[in-house]
């Protein structure tokens, strides 16, 4: 299968490496972590200012970083 994860994401041919089973098992270990408002209460207990951007690209987020001038 090779490497699956990139800078921007994860890589791989659709159909062989990218299945349906992969995306559901990542979505499924994603909500496990990021599930309700957890992760963002634990970012701002520790000072960090959190915007919630919703389902976005990468390229989004990278012009929203650059807008807003956010790290």
């Amino acid at each position: 299968m090779g490497r699956l994860f990139g800078t921007d994401g994860v890589r791989g041919v659709a159909g062989r490496d990218l299945t349906a089973r992969l995306a559901m098992d990542l979505a499924i270990a994603g909500a496990g972590v990021l599930s309700g408002a957890g992760a963002v209460a634990g970012l701002a207990s520790s000072g960090v200012d959190v915007l919630r951007l919703g389902v976005l690209p990468t390229p989004g987020v990278a012009y929203l970083v650059k807008a807003l001038d956010a790290d």
